[in-house]
């Protein structure tokens, strides 16, 4: 199936459910080459019949949230997720599949939940670091954008220094912090923002991007 063989694929399921007849790892296998030949309504019903039999099979779980994404169906997707989760809470993949699935409803509250989740399960991961300061960016409020502020730089720092979207994220949050009179800047923010842009105008100079540099310091001065 991995390799698009539909052919060789149906008589290899074919030949274990012969073997193996009542198999659900087999039965979940006739499900994926059911999902593979289109047919999403005859894979669903095969999943849910195999769930009736142990509806604690977190890869038929899983299974049946993919079914729902190909189908375009978000809502289920998003049940299907959490159902899965909750059999098995450490897969790293489906809190992020789950957070791409509520960020693609706006539902932000909620994608941070996964985020942080995330951050739990693999703590030392950059791009996880900056994605969760993304959406703390896009709540908005002051405590936001504080708490924003510290895993951009988080992530500039596993980045070792190279994360310029981090670096333009200190930038942002650190001017709308700035502009709000109930925030009370440290001196550690300041010195965040100083070597961010500092770390932004050196990439730029040490490439070849046709007066863009120019551009780029005059817009962070």
């Amino acid at each position: 199936m991995d390799c698009g063989d539909g052919d060789l694929a149906r008589k290899c399921v074919g030949d274990l459910e012969k073997a193996f007849p009542k198999s659900i790892r087999v039965s979940r296998l006739r499900g994926m080459l059911l999902e593979m030949q289109g047919k999403f309504e005859l894979a669903e019903e095969k999943y849910s019949i195999l769930l009736e039999r142990d509806p604690q099979n977190y890869r038929v779980m899983k299974r049946m949230c993919g079914l729902a994404k190909s189908r375009g169906n978000v809502p289920a997707a998003i049940s299907a997720c959490i159902a899965y989760l909750k059999v098995n809470a450490v897969d790293k993949e489906a809190w992020e599949e789950l957070a791409d699935l509520y960020l693609s409803q706006g539902m932000c509250k909620q994608a941070a939940y996964c985020m942080e989740e995330i951050l739990l399960l693999d703590p030392f991961v950059g791009a996880s670091h900056r994605k969760y300061a993304d959406i703390l960016y896009t709540l908005g409020g002051n405590e936001n954008l504080a708490t924003a502020l510290k895993y951009y730089s988080s992530a500039i720092k596993f980045s070792n220094g190279k994360d310029l979207r981090a670096m333009y994220g200190v930038c942002l949050c650190y001017a709308n912090l700035a502009s709000s009179k109930a925030f009370v800047k440290k001196a550690e923010d300041d010195e965040l923002h100083r070597l961010s842009v500092d770390l932004i105008l050196k990439t730029y100079q040490a490439r070849n991007t046709n007066g863009k540099y120019e551009i780029v310091k005059a817009v962070l001065s």
